[in-house]
């Protein structure tokens, strides 16, 4: 299927191209994924001249969110064009809450985040630029850009001083070669975490043996269903959302992402399970869940150290656990990386809402407790 391209009245800027400076772009707004899928040749050599900080701008994980989206959330995924040379992708999508359209990063899991892909011949501030003049002119109410790491090229070229940010958090990675073996990163590892592993691993292996599986052929991969101890939970059809995309992603077999499963099981019973995908030498932690009767034999962690070993094993160069690593993630790792959130209004309700409606509905709630306060300290005085 052909991109067809829809041209912006956006303010013109200059964006280098090689040694060529040229006032004329080309925008196209992608709202499917039928047409993300015909632009897989640019974006994929794109991202290969770039080696995206996010995995999440690569074409063939953008290509199985878009197709597995919920119905109420459409794809907008934002390619600028210089010439016939694809130089920007900002892939995002519509949410309507409350009245109000979101503009949000297509894939986000877990502190780690879609990201802006620009061309090296480009300056990332002049393609934002464009961009930005075309968010304006699109059907969102607000831009709202989560979780974004302070290293990532999307938060390099937007201007902060024109748009709100709030610090989230940190994204966690490990540096692999930083060990010469599993069992050295062990040592490493802080003692209290070493000792409440061995506890753990203990006390379970006296009841039923423990076993990590790791799966990564992709017809493993699709028959997989949503684990039993899940299904029940709160937040089932988003499980189910995510299990479809995981299962897109491997379907589509791309070189660039190989999708790989782990599960710790104890016995016949699966406790937990995670989803990732390994880029070249990186493997990144996409999402993760656990069977909560086992909350207090911290399987998470348990789980984190099968995956290290493999990744070991495998040859892999780094991890990027993005926030997994709840709040002990020092024993595991000092690489971390701020993240933040930035948003913007993009309409004049967006504005409306931003600066007059929430600030005025956030003072009455905040006078409403004060005043519950004081009730609650007249009837029940110390």
């Amino acid at each position: 299927m052909a991109i067809q391209r829809r041209s912006t009245s956006a303010p013109s800027a200059d964006i280098s191209a090689g040694q060529q400076t040229d006032s004329s772009y080309t925008l196209s707004v992608l709202d499917t994924a039928d047409q993300i899928a015909a632009l897989k040749q640019p974006w994929e050599a794109l991202q290969a001249r770039i080696d995206p900080e996010s995995v999440y701008g690569l074409w063939a994980v953008c290509l199985a969110a878009a197709a597995t989206l919920p119905t109420q959330q459409k794809v907008r995924v934002f390619v600028l064009w210089h010439g016939e040379e694809l130089c920007g992708v900002l892939p995002l999508r519509r949410v309507e809450q409350g009245g109000i359209a979101y503009l949000r990063p297509l894939v986000l899991y877990g502190h780690n985040t879609g990201d802006l892909l620009v061309s090296p011949d480009c300056e990332p501030h002049e393609v934002w630029r464009c961009l930005w003049a075309a968010l304006k002119k699109s059907d969102g109410d607000f831009l709202d850009l989560q979780d974004l790491k302070w290293s990532q090229a999307l938060l390099t070229a937007i201007d902060l001083n024109g748009h709100a940010h709030v610090y989230t958090g940190t994204c966690a990675r490990i540096d692999l070669t930083r060990s010469a073996s599993f069992e050295d990163y062990i040592l490493d590892m802080s003692g209290e975490l070493r000792g409440q592993l061995k506890e753990a691993r203990r006390k379970l292996e006296k009841v039923a043996p423990l076993h990590h599986q790791v799966i990564t052929s992709a017809d493993e991969i699709c028959l997989q269903g949503v684990p039993e101890y899940a299904a029940n939970l709160d937040g089932a059809r988003k499980r189910a959302d995510r299990l479809a995309f995981w299962q897109k992603l491997a379907d589509l077999e791309n070189p660039a992402c190989r999708v790989i499963l782990t599960a710790l099981w104890h016995g016949d019973r699966l406790i937990a399970r995670q989803w990732g995908i390994l880029h070249q030498d990186l493997y990144v932690v996409g999402s993760f869940c656990r069977d909560p009767a086992y909350h207090k034999y911290n399987v998470s962690a348990l789980l984190h150290t099968a995956n290290i070993r493999m990744c070991f094993d495998r040859g892999v160069r780094a991890m990027e656990f993005g926030h997994y690593l709840d709040d002990n993630v020092l024993a595991w790792t000092d690489g971390l990386t701020p993240v933040c959130s930035v948003s913007s209004a993009l309409s004049l309700k967006g504005f409306v809402i931003a600066r007059v409606v929430r600030p005025v509905c956030a003072a009455v709630h905040n006078q409403w407790h004060k005043r519950r306060g004081s009730v609650s300290e007249k009837e029940n005085p110390a």
